[in-house]
């Protein structure tokens, strides 16, 4: 009879210890947990920038065409250029220079002097109508020297140019951030998860 009193009292400890462990196994208790977690978010942000807005404005220009530019040897009837203004209030400009004393001239069409320079170097600039002209550089004395002569057209006129005005604005832009926030769980744990965890 000891025997089997020992025997259900091994059978109750051995049925007890089986019921705690499955109710140490079912889960209970409820645990909150925290994880960070990293997540892509829009943000508007201003961006300035700058803008060129053309506009057209009229500006006087000064123009300029070369007519002669070289040497060239003296002979008893002089150095001719022979040129033509095509432009109205225009000049002729430019400059002379030789090694002996002479003049330079500029003759209408007509053949009257319409300018004169004595000497044997100088810079010019003659205020002439449209029409065709004749610029001569000659000396009475010695023949046969080199005679330097620049000429040149120049005038004025009106022209549409293209200008930009800079304008500084401001646009929005969306822009991906990374951002993080702190995620909350609720979970059932059972004993045996709550021993035996971290």
């Amino acid at each position: 009879m000891r025997i089997k009193v020992a025997r259900l009292v091994v059978t109750i400890l051995i049925f007890l210890f089986i019921v705690t462990c499955i109710i140490f196994s079912i889960p209970l208790k409820e645990v909150q947990t925290q994880t960070i977690e990293t997540y892509l978010d829009s943000e508007i942000r201003k961006e300035t920038y700058v803008v060129k807005e053309p506009y057209v404005e009229k500006e006087l220009r000064k123009k300029s065409v070369p007519i002669f530019d070289g040497e060239s040897i003296v002979i008893p009837g002089g150095v001719d250029v022979p040129f033509n203004i095509d432009k109205p209030n225009a000049l002729l400009v430019g400059e002379f220079n030789c090694s002996i004393p002479g003049g330079f001239y500029v003759y209408s069409a007509t053949g009257r002097i319409v300018y004169e320079m004595l000497g044997s170097k100088g810079n010019f600039e003659v205020s002439l109508l449209p029409g065709s002209y004749k610029a001569r550089f000659r000396e009475n004395v010695m023949w046969g020297e080199k005679v330097y002569m620049r000429l040149a057209m120049e005038w004025t006129e009106v022209e549409e140019v293209t200008k930009y005005k800079e304008t500084v604005t401001d646009r929005e832009i969306p822009v991906q951030t990374e951002k993080q926030r702190i995620v909350t769980t609720k979970e059932k744990k059972s004993i045996w998860q709550l021993i035996f965890s971290d």
